[in-house]
């Protein structure tokens, strides 16, 4: 999986200088017909999906050409749903649930991009009942 590395520099009041590093795994692009396969080899570690996008967001792998870029929706949410607290996950492009939120045309291919780590953790489940 790639990382980013974001480096912060700040001051503090004595004029004193640090430099924080935080790595930030690297976004993905998942094309149509490919699948979003998000693992944790570890017994110990769960997946934690850090961003989720939609839509038709840049030229790049997915969209070779300039037509109808800039529309997408963020899915963290819906992503998170599905993956997050998990061992696996797998969101095969296309898919229906992300398909219902797409803010481009719909007559237009969009594309997923998704950012995952592993952290310690295991899976639980949790119920809900409701009263009425």
């Amino acid at each position: 999986m790639m990382m980013n590395i974001f480096l912060s520099f700040s001051h503090c009041k004595h004029g004193l200088l640090f430099c924080v590093a935080v790595l930030v795994p690297a976004m993905q692009e998942y094309c149509q017909w490919e699948a979003f396969n998000a693992t944790c080899s570890s017994q110990n570690e769960v997946v934690l999906i850090t961003a989720a996008r939609y839509g038709r967001m840049r030229v790049g792998r997915c969209l070779p050409v300039d037509y109808y870029v800039g529309c997408f929706a963020d899915v963290l949410d819906h992503v998170e749903l599905r993956c997050s607290g998990r061992r696996h996950c797998l969101i095969s492009v296309p898919d229906a649930e992300l398909f219902r939120v797409q803010p481009c045309r719909k007559d237009l291919v969009a594309y997923f991009e998704a950012a995952y780590r592993c952290v310690r953790g295991s899976l639980f489940f949790s119920y809900c009942i409701g009263f009425r």
